[in-house]
Formats: C-alpha cells, sequence, structure tokens
C-alpha cells in the first residue's frame, strides 16, 4: 500500500540485487490476509507484521531478524588464470586476454569459466546446457 511502488514488488526487487540481497526486510502492513503473508515471505521478507502492533513487538522482531542475519563475509578475489594469456575474474565478470580486457556476453562468460575451471575435461552440449541453467 506504498503511494508509488507495491511493497512486494520492492522485497522482490532488493532480494534479487546481489548488492542488496543481504539487506533484511520487514514488511509492517494492514494486510494480514494468510495469502499475503505468505506472499510477503516468499517475495524474501524476513519477517512479516501486520498492523496493529506494539513498538516492544517491533523492536523485539528487529532484534531477532538481525540475530539470524550474520554479516556478509567479504569477497575474495576469485580469479581463473591460464598462463600469462587468460585471466577471468569471477567476481566482475571480466575477461583479460593478453592483459587486455575482451567483452563476452553472459552465456559466453559462463561457458569459458566452465572450461577454464576444468582444464582437459570434455563436456557435451546438454552438460554445458545444465551449467547454463544453473547460472542464468
Amino acid at each position: 500500500m506504498l503511494p508509488d511502488f507495491d511493497g512486494l514488488e520492492v522485497c522482490k526487487m532488493l532480494k534479487q540485487n546481489p548488492s542488496w540481497k543481504d539487506i533484511p526486510v520487514l514488511i509492517l502492513t494492514a494486510k494480514g490476509d494468510e495469502t499475503d503473508i505468505v506472499l510477503g515471505l516468499e517475495f524474501g521478507a524476513d519477517d512479516y507484521v501486520v498492523k496493529p502492533f506494539s513498538p516492544k513487538e517491533l523492536v523485539a522482531r528487529i532484534r531477532a531478524v538481525l540475530r539470524r542475519k550474520k554479516p556478509p563475509e567479504p569477497k575474495k578475489s576469485k580469479e581463473v588464470r591460464i598462463g600469462d594469456i587468460l585471466v577471468i575474474d569471477l567476481n566482475k565478470y571480466e575477461v583479460y586476454v593478453k592483459k587486455r580486457k575482451t567483452n563476452l556476453t553472459k552465456t559466453e562468460f559462463i561457458i569459458l569459466n566452465v572450461l577454464a575451471e576444468k582444464p582437459g575435461w570434455v563436456f557435451s552440449r546438454e552438460k554445458l546446457f545444465l551449467f547454463l541453467l544453473l547460472y542464468l
């Protein structure tokens, strides 16, 4: 019941964005039907509080959500290197050939990453397709 957006869609967008997915989300609403509650939780909310509620209950729920959330671990720089020719930066989704950045589509990046991490392995077309389904 936000003026410009649907709160469930905002929650869904937050949880789908890798930069924001670890932010705890509490939905505070007047919608108390079972369907609304289930949808809110399914869209990624960490808790769902129906009005009216007391300030003490809200503080207790916030503390409970924060206890359950572990601080995100800092990302380690993960790279796949093949000699001095190829560098695949898995954090930035960037590929460098002879120190020059090469633009790849997401599909090309995933396939290159799979092949580079398992040198000498042979992958069928079906197996590569399964990797694409997992990562897309």
